[in-house]
């Protein structure tokens, strides 16, 4: 689920954005529209279908889609009610490797971006975290079944390190 702050570098108009006062803990209408946004997200190459009706998402390597070779996949489940709201796939040891590989490769070309260019994109990153504070924090409660206020103290203190990185 947390697939919606990477998507959001591309280009995503989140029908979930919902800016209204909940109670501490999120509401079973809440919590279904998050699943209804969840499945319905534009450019979501990384979302398939399952035989249990949650989304089933695929492996992210190279920035690209990849769906797993293993068909087990491991459900991630609402505390609140119990009921699956994902299932993600138990990868197997290639598809870690190549994960692993690709990071090692992804970090070759970050160490030689300069410091302005690297400092540019974790201010973009930063803002983005400021931008889906809410869509992040609604997931956050839907996937760990912590209260809007306890996911937006994670958030924030997340974004404190994001702050730090940008000024190193």
């Amino acid at each position: 689920m947390t697939h919606i702050l990477s998507s959001t570098f591309g280009r995503v108009n989140s029908p979930c954005s919902v800016r209204q006062a909940l109670p501490s803990r999120i509401t079973q209408t809440k919590r279904m529209a998050l699943i209804r946004c969840i499945t319905s997200l534009p450019h979501a190459p990384w979302l398939l279908s399952s035989s249990s009706g949650a989304p089933a998402y695929t492996n992210l390597i190279d920035g690209q889609s990849v769906p797993s070779t293993s068909k087990e996949l491991i459900d991630v489940t609402d505390p609140a009610t119990n009921n699956a709201i994902a299932q993600v796939p138990q990868s197997t040891p290639s598809e870690l490797e190549s994960a692993v590989a690709s990071a090692k490769t992804a970090f070759e070309s970050w160490r030689n971006v300069s410091i302005q260019q690297r400092q540019r994109v974790m201010l973009k990153y930063q803002d983005l975290i400021r931008q889906y504070t809410d869509d992040i924090a609604n997931l956050i409660t839907l996937e760990q079944g912590k209260t809007l206020t306890d996911a937006k103290g994670d958030i924030f203190r997340g974004l404190e390190v994001v702050e730090s990185a940008c000024y190193l």
